[in-house]
């Protein structure tokens, strides 16, 4: 099954546009609220809310394949296919 052409809430979508330093997964949509990890370029996650206005950026919750849960703007977001698996 194709990923919707944008980042859609219920589906996978995969850290893009990092230049390879990865994502700041954070504790809300800002990027005021407190840092929890970096998501590597190309690691998938469930978008499961959003999107949230927050600052210059657009920002979707999501959940991580360890369970971890945090927002990310959405300019480094892809959308991308369920992982197999």
């Amino acid at each position: 099954a194709n990923p919707p052409a944008e980042i859609t809430v219920g589906y996978y979508a995969a850290v893009a546009n990092t230049g390879g330093n990865g994502v700041t997964v954070r504790g809300g949509p800002s990027t005021g609220n407190v840092r929890l990890l970096t998501a590597a370029e190309g690691r998938l996650m469930l978008i499961i809310g959003g999107p949230e206005v927050g600052g210059d950026f657009t920002w979707w919750e999501v959940r991580l394949d360890d369970g971890t849960e945090g927002w990310v703007a959405g300019d480094f977001l892809a959308p991308a296919p369920v992982p197999e698996e």
